[in-house]
This record gives structure tokens, sequence and C-alpha cells, in this order.
């Protein structure tokens, strides 16, 4: 869904503005330190290129042999995303960033607003009573964020 109002912690958005293009890029995955020592297995759901949804393992994590994923070579998936904890029970952390850029450049090259670039950390756990899975966004420089 589109965001008619980005705002940045300076305030430097003044209104609503035109979206032609969002980015959700992808830095960490990491282990919560109470997670137990077995596999869990994160998976991300996008759209493709040509707008179809398509799902993919992001991540394969275990504690003792490897807690965390960096340097994801810019992992890079259009909005919106869900993401899923396959197997484990948490808690995962993913760090990223939402890309918006503005419509109204007709430029050959496609310009980001700095005000609405968004730092996401998000929680994944999966609840021990009913195996539900528990999504939240930890923190990001908008309180309103969703992706």
């Amino acid at each position: 869904s589109p965001i008619s109002e980005p705002q940045s912690s300076d305030g430097g958005c003044n209104g609503p503005i035109t979206l032609s293009f969002h980015a959700v890029v992808l830095f960490q995955v990491c282990l919560g330190a109470e997670a137990e020592d077995k596999f869990h297995m994160v998976e991300v759901e996008g759209l493709t290129y040509d707008g179809k949804t398509t799902k993919v393992p992001l991540a394969v994590l275990k504690p003792s042999v490897l807690p965390s994923v960096s340097h994801l070579g810019g992992f890079e998936i259009t909005p919106p995303v869900t993401f899923r904890l396959q197997s484990g029970s948490g808690p995962v952390h993913i760090s990223g960033q939402h890309f918006i850029s503005d419509d109204e450049d007709d430029d050959e090259y496609d310009y980001f607003i700095f005000c609405s670039v968004f730092h996401i950390v998000v929680h994944i756990e999966r609840c021990h009573l009913c195996q539900s899975i528990v999504f939240l966004i930890l923190g990001t420089d908008n309180p309103s964020y969703s992706l």
C-alpha cells in the first residue's frame, strides 16, 4: 500500500507526494540470545519483477554454528513483503531499509527521497502455546511504518 506522507525524524518532508517505487533492502538476519540450539529458517515472500508472488529462503541459522548472516549483498525485494519463520522458534531479528522514490522526477535515474528511508528491525518468534508466528516491528524511524 502506498504511503502518502512519509516523515523523517528531522521533519524533512512537507505534505503528500506521489510514489513510484518501493524497495526493501535487507542487511542482516540474526538469532536472539535466547534462541534454542536448533535450525531456524526464515523465508521471505514478495513480488517478482513481473508481479508474481515468490517465496525465497532468506537464512537458515543455528546458534552454535551460524548465529547471524550479514552482508546479504543488498538483498532487495519489492513490498509488500512477508517474513515467515518456517522452522525453529526464534526469536529472529532482521534489519534493513525501506526505500521510496518520488514519481515527480522524470530523469533517467530514480532518485530516492532521504526522508523516506526507514530503518527496520523485525522480531519473528513462534508462540510456544499456539505455534502461531509473532511478527513485531521493534524500531523504525516512523512509528506508523508498515511493510
